[in-house]
């Protein structure tokens, strides 16, 4: 690692607890755009209805927008590792409740949109921590920009490529294979 880091595009990654912290952040950006993905597909395999699909997007992304003044707070307020660690977790468990949806068969619309709305606020309290977060994580303060750099490319990575790696999961495998991809806790906690 101490070879790519000489390079300055990947110089934030001298930093041990930044390496850990943005692997922890790409897998859970990537598994959240993929679940986002699959959750899309079934509405709308169920409903076959485009506003469904709407409402579906709506029921995550309007929480976020609703409860982002709290997280913001939280953030400022608590300790942002214990507020990544909740949220994680929680948000494993939300995928692994829709994971069982799917594996059981009943996928039922409303269940669906119940959890997307649970899962915009975990994200509400779950993106103002980690993103005050990177100025903590990186050791020397003058690869602060590269590492913003880096987490806003990833971030913009896994929202291009999270729901094409979703497609491609859903064609090889099934369905409930894209919920069971859990977004892990221990890399972004263990940075502490």
């Amino acid at each position: 690692m101490k070879q790519i880091s000489k390079y300055g595009v990947f110089r934030a990654f001298r930093s041990r607890n930044y390496l850990l912290y943005f692997i922890g952040r790409a897998v859970s950006q990537f598994g959240t755009w993929m679940q986002r993905t699959a959750v899309i597909w079934v509405v709308y395999s169920i409903t076959h209805s485009a506003f469904m699909t709407g409402v579906t997007i709506f029921a995550e992304l309007f929480p976020s927008f609703l409860f982002s003044f709290a997280g913001g707070v939280a953030a400022d307020r608590y300790d942002r590792y214990r507020i990544i660690r909740i949220t994680q977790i929680t948000s494993m468990i939300q995928a692994v409740l829709l994971a069982l949806l799917v594996y059981t068969g009943h996928t039922v619309v409303w269940e669906i949109l119940a959890l997307s709305v649970l899962l915009g606020i975990i994200n509400a309290f779950d993106v103002p921590a980690r993103q005050s977060l990177v100025h903590v994580v990186v050791a020397d303060p003058s690869d602060l920009p590269n590492a913003v750099s880096l987490t806003t490319a990833t971030a913009s990575l896994a929202q291009l490529l999270g729901p094409a790696l979703a497609g491609i999961v859903l064609s090889a495998w099934a369905l409930q294979s894209v919920f069971s991809s859990m977004r892990p806790v221990l890399a972004e906690s263990s940075s502490r």
